[in-house]
């Protein structure tokens, strides 16, 4: 969730709340995740208490669904501006060097 605090009480911690039950429900191991922000551009443009809140919203994500059954990865900061490919803000769209590294933190979490 971009540029606000999220909570349970947010919709979209409400739907992955449903996900979690239904993977549960249906005996399938959960990955969640959490793709990196160009955290340097955004302290540039807007500055680092947006930072500092999207971090806080991928940690209360860890926190709330790193359960048995659900593994989160939160690939925030793990991605240099360098390697973001589009430079149209926000956007989610890496380089190779930047898809590599995130591949890597999945699979290391999967294993």
């Amino acid at each position: 969730c971009f540029a606000c605090q999220v909570d349970g009480d947010n919709p979209r911690i409400r739907d992955l709340d449903r996900i979690v039950r239904l993977c549960r429900q249906r005996g399938w191991h959960l990955v969640l995740n959490i793709l990196p922000d160009n955290e340097q551009q955004m302290a540039e443009l807007v500055g680092p208490e947006l930072v500092e809140l999207v971090r806080r919203n991928g940690t209360f994500v860890e926190r709330r669904y790193s359960v048995p059954g659900v593994t989160v990865v939160n690939n925030q900061g793990i991605v240099a501006d360098a390697d973001f490919r589009d430079r149209d803000y926000p956007t989610e769209h890496y380089r190779q060097a930047g898809r590599q590294a995130i591949a890597t933190a999945l699979a290391a979490a999967i294993r």
